[in-house]
């Protein structure tokens, strides 16, 4: 009979710190090895059958496990914990089952951590109907996430979160952000997501909601390769009688999700004035007339039937001897191109006499009421590259890849009724990509050094970049008669007929180094003190420019049509003519440079057999400029403290309480101290930033139970407190009725509590062994204190933080058959109200509404290596509903369905 290999990680009851070097031997048979420096190891050719592992390391008391299964051919997954003891002791000896679980790997990450930890495996991520890290990251207690890729963490918005990728930071491709959209991390390429929610000096500062640690594959125990396929369909987008999804001529490698040129910038403005950061555009009629009929002149969206949405992966991992070393690699490539309509959205503005209870209802009518449509196609690929050498069992060096593209290229159409600034119907058109990309490499190394301290070193360079080339939009108005049904006519205003390219590159470099050193104190405890620092530089380029056609209005029906090459003049246009203007704001070119600086110093105290205090503090420097145009327009320079202890008490084996203190920071973003206006990039709206912006000093109070009642099973209570001295809010401006700025409020407060639990059913029935079920809910509450002044007018001067829900609640029930062929998952979440825009000049602020989402996923080994997945989510199609309220009056702001999605995957290993 064949044999088989067992594989596994050796760590520490106390800490769940990896052992290294640690003898694991077949009991009986002149098989073992050691285990390296995170605790891995591997058996191989053991004999098919049930056989006894021994464990031993100088240190901890030995273990023995016992009815390990082994099958020929196969890899037997068995994690060890051993632990510390000072003087020897006989050997412990358990089962198998008892030693090994599904999920037991990140309990013991959370159970053994510093800190208040959450995480999610490889294992639990297959499960659920995931994409994408944001997709893994709304499962965890205490985390919601805003349009399907910006991270709450305990109600915290985006900006009070940070990420980083196997322990570095990462640059944004976000122009108005610095946080990182998870929608880029296909599902497929991690290891594990995990949430930090309390401070350790080894984070960096800004750490205010929480950390997400992405951890990606790497070093896998035999060699393994997969192809997989896969379609799908929207119940909105598919099989409609009539075609629906808006489009429109693009480039020839659009599915490849890259412009191609087609929509790139005209040859007169790349070559005669110098591109996107170049020269502006003369105002001379020569110049216009040169440049004009370069411009491209489809403004029109057209409609076709909705292609079908797709999917191929592939992902390789072997692992190896070359020249004696322990080599281990793996690839990935993952590719997506879907497609969505979405139809019937509605978007309206009201002003403060719409909820006026003495104004007629029938005349309590929106400013604005648009109706959209659109079509999206959206491609998503990834690779990823990891390459891990062992040089000794205690020496590890690692070279880690990653590229990310994600495209939308998007027509969309609108129309209804604008009562604002326009005064009749209108309808609009505008075609739109937008390509965001990230380049992510780190050259790391883990060492065991003197004294079995740990160092550990990460060294990571990266781009994130996002382009938009070639947008176009083009806006009708019928202001004479009022009838819909009559003629409409291009309207001379700013964003009718115009053309937007921008580009943005975020580059950032970063080196870390950490050294642990354990020690031994009082009636032979053991602890450690760690030391380390962190150099980081980012340097953020943007550039766009803005032009449109100047036409006489009341004449043009179709911008399509008459954009001729005859109509384009240099001069003043007459009557269906066009000549080219550019539009130049003070933020279309910046450089913002980001300059850090730290060092720390913590320790792990044991105060006793069960009880340890996690304790130090971190010493940061932060600078950061920005230019506009050659000057430096705002700046910051400071050097903060931040302090932290967690205090870790060890009820029994399976209990811990934690509690938690720290001080840390959340520092303006780079355009929101640019002292100038300019439209953001996402939802095209004007915004002023604010060089007078302070940095928001927070103060944290933690307290969490767990109790690890068996193998995979997990009961939780959190409670957290944290106050807020100065947050940084977005403001709406009563000036300009469409603009926003950004303003220090007076302070702010955040407190709530987290019940998580994962249990095994059979508790109920042994009928029911094979099902398990979780759940998380987290109850928020948060008030924001906010500030009169100059033409920012705050309908409410308290109110929720935004971006805040009251709760959030996950829920799931998973099977899984005794030979692990079928898994089944179906999956309930919801949030609670959340402030999404605040209000002013009494109108009141806006409020997404609670949802209810259920998905479920089924997973089928066929034969042999051959595999199915099939998903659906947003099963109950409910919609996503936005609201203003006062004085008892109740309007929807906004409202849209994205239809139910099912999906298809075949993939097969070897």
């Amino acid at each position: 009979m064949a044999a088989g290999r067992i594989s596994g990680r050796v760590v520490g009851t106390a800490n769940g710190q990896p052992v290294a070097q640690a003898q694991v031997s077949v009991q009986g048979m002149l098989l073992g090895t050691t285990s390296d420096l995170d605790g891995r190891y591997l058996l191989t050719d053991v004999p098919a059958g049930s056989v006894e592992i021994n464990v031993r390391k100088i240190g901890f008391a030995p273990k023995t496990i016992i009815n390990v299964g082994v099958e020929g051919g196969e890899t037997t997954e068995l994690d060890v914990s051993l632990e510390n003891v000072v003087v020897a002791l006989e050997t412990v000896t358990v089962t198998a089952s008892a030693e090994r679980g599904t999920t037991r790997a990140m309990l013991d990450k959370r159970r053994t951590s510093d800190a208040v930890l959450d995480a999610m495996g490889s294992f639990e991520i297959k499960q659920i109907p995931a994409s994408d890290a944001a997709d893994v990251a709304k499962r965890m207690s205490g985390v919601t996430v805003s349009e399907g890729r910006f991270v709450y963490v305990r109600g915290l918005g985006d900006r009070y979160s940070q990420t980083t990728l196997n322990g570095s930071s990462l640059p944004s491709p976000e122009p108005e952000r610095e946080v990182v959209p998870l929608d880029l991390f296909p599902s497929s390429f991690l290891e594990s997501v995990s949430t930090q929610k309390t401070y350790t000096p080894d984070r960096p500062g800004e750490f205010s909601g929480g950390s997400v640690e992405i951890s990606t594959k790497e070093l896998p125990e035999r060699f393994s390769a997969s192809i997989g396929v896969g379609t799908g369909f929207n119940t909105v987008s598919h099989f409609r009688q009539a075609p629906n999804f808006l489009t429109y001529q693009g480039g020839g490698k659009d599915w490849l999700g890259v412009d191609d040129g087609t929509r790139g910038l005209p040859q007169y403005v790349e070559q005669q004035l110098g591109g996107l950061a170049g020269n502006r555009l003369p105002a001379d009629p020569q110049s216009r007339l040169a440049a004009g009929p370069e411009f491209p002149r489809q403004f029109n969206p057209t409609t076709e039937t909705t292609p079908i949405n797709r999917s191929v992966d592939f992902s390789l991992g072997t692992r190896s001897s070359v020249l004696g070393r322990d080599v281990g690699l793996v690839l990935g490539l993952t590719y997506n191109d879907d497609y969505q309509v979405r139809e019937n959205e509605i978007e309206r503005k009201y002003r403060a006499s719409s909820f006026d209870p003495t104004v007629p209802e029938d005349r309590r009518v929106p400013n604005i009421d648009y109706t959209f449509a659109r079509g999206t196609r959206s491609v998503r690929i990834g690779a990823i590259g990891n390459l891990t050498v062992l040089a000794t069992p205690t020496n590890k060096i690692s070279l880690r890849t990653t590229f990310n593209r994600n495209t939308d290229d998007e027509a969309r159409q609108y129309a209804g009724t604008n009562r604002e600034d326009l005064g009749g119907p209108v309808r609009s058109d505008r075609l739109r990509f937008v390509s965001r990309e990230l380049h992510w490499g780190q050259l790391s190394g883990e060492h065991q050094t003197i004294l079995g301290s740990r160092l550990e070193w990460r060294a990571a360079i990266a781009r994130a970049s996002r382009d938009e080339p070639g947008l176009r939009e083009a806006l009708y108005l019928n202001s004479t008669t009022g009838d819909p049904n009559d003629p409409y006519y291009l309207e001379n205003v700013g964003t009718s007929g115009r053309y937007l390219w921008s580009k943005l590159t975020d580059d950032d470099q970063n080196f870390e180094l950490d050294w642990q050193i354990p020690f031994v104190l009082w009636s032979d405890l053991s602890g450690y003190l760690k030391v380390g620092g962190a150099y980081r530089d980012r340097t953020r380029d943007f550039a766009a420019r803005r032009f449109g056609w100047s036409f006489l209005g009341g004449i043009v029906e179709d911008i399509e049509q008459d954009l001729t090459s005859d109509n384009i003049v240099g001069g003043n246009p007459g009557p269906n003519q066009f000549a080219i203007n550019e539009v130049v704001e003070p933020g279309d070119q910046y450089q913002a440079f980001d300059r850090r600086q730290a060092g720390y110093l913590m320790f792990e105290i044991p105060l006793s057999n069960s009880l340890r205090a996690i304790l130090g503090a971190r010493v940061e420097n932060y600078n950061m400029d920005i230019e506009s145009r050659g000057d430096t327009v705002s700046g910051i320079d400071e050097t903060d403290v931040l302090p932290a202890v967690n205090l870790v008490w060890k009820l029994r084996p399976s209990m811990n309480l934690r509690a938690a203190y720290s001080g840390t920071v959340d520092r303006p973003e780079f355009r929101e101290l640019a002292p100038f206006q300019f439209t953001e990039a996402a939802s095209l709206r004007q915004l002023f930033g604010n060089p007078d912006l302070l940095v928001t000093k927070i103060q944290s109070v933690d307290l969490r139970w767990d109790w690890f009642r068996r193998t995979g099973e997990l009961i939780s209570v959190s409670a957290f407190y944290k106050h807020l001295d100065a947050p940084i809010e977005q403001v709406f401006i009563a000036a300009a009725s469409t603009a926003y700025s950004f303003q220090n409020a007076e302070n702010g407060s955040l407190y709530g509590l987290e019940f998580d639990a994962r249990q095994r059913l059979d508790v109920i029935s042994s009928l029911l062994q094979d099902f398990s079920a979780q759940g998380n809910l987290s109850l928020v509450n948060s008030e924001v204190n906010v500030i009169e002044s100059g033409t920012f007018v705050p309908t409410n001067t308290v109110r929720p933080l935004e971006g805040q829900s009251s709760y959030s609640l996950n829920l799931g029930l998973v099977y899984q058959s005794p030979t692990g062929a079928t898994e089944i998952g179906t999956f309930y979440s919801r949030f609670g109200e959340r402030l999404t825009a605040a209000g002013g000049s009494g109108v009141p602020d806006i409020y997404e509404q609670p949802r209810n989402q259920v998905d479920a996923t089924v997973r089928q080994t066929i034969a042999g290596g051959l595999r199915m997945k099939l998903k659906a989510s947003n099963l109950l199609n409910a919609a996503y509903v936005y609201t203003q309220e006062a004085n008892g009056i109740v309007q929807i702001q906004r409202e849209y369905k994205t239809g139910v999605s099912f999906s298809v995957g075949l993939s097969h290993e070897f």
